[in-house]
């Protein structure tokens, strides 16, 4: 840029993004910047991305929303962590997707869900019928494989 020309909306974000990773040495991430927002978003997908969460919050001092369970397409429970702050004058958010599996609390969570819907739909166990059993058995498996994967 020279001494006569304007700041794009892109430019401050562009240069904390060079400061970021520079500087601070960032881990890489998916990254993108927002003309209508001037802000930068980062995105990263792993197995666990708790570790990353954590360098994250620490280098830019952001607090983590409540983590959020979803179904990605190809039907696989995945949980994602939203980080917003402000650094250096610039609006960023990051995504961090990690599979449901480095979240034990929400395993847990997820087996009672499957509990209380059953025992909503079907009221007292001890009075279920052998398929109910065998369906419920059947869906708890399938978490269980699913998280194991």
């Amino acid at each position: 840029m020279n001494a006569n020309s304007t700041p794009t909306p892109q430019h401050s974000p562009a240069l904390a993004l060079v400061q970021l990773t520079g500087e601070c040495n960032a881990p890489a991430m998916n990254w993108s910047i927002s003309t209508t927002s001037a802000g930068l978003h980062g995105s990263l997908a792993a197995h666990d991305a708790r570790p990353m969460v954590r360098l994250y919050v620490d280098l830019l001092d952001a607090t983590p929303l409540t983590p959020l369970l979803y179904v990605d397409g190809e039907g696989h429970r995945r949980v994602t962590e939203l980080l917003s702050t402000t650094w250096r004058d610039v609006p960023i958010t990051l995504s961090f997707s990690s599979d449901l599996s480095a979240y034990p609390e929400l395993v847990e969570a997820e087996e009672r869900a499957l509990l209380c819907r059953f025992l909503c739909e079907h009221d007292d166990p001890f009075q279920w019928c052998p398929e109910t059993w065998l369906q419920y058995k059947a869906e708890l498996d399938a978490l269980r494989l699913e998280v194991a994967a």
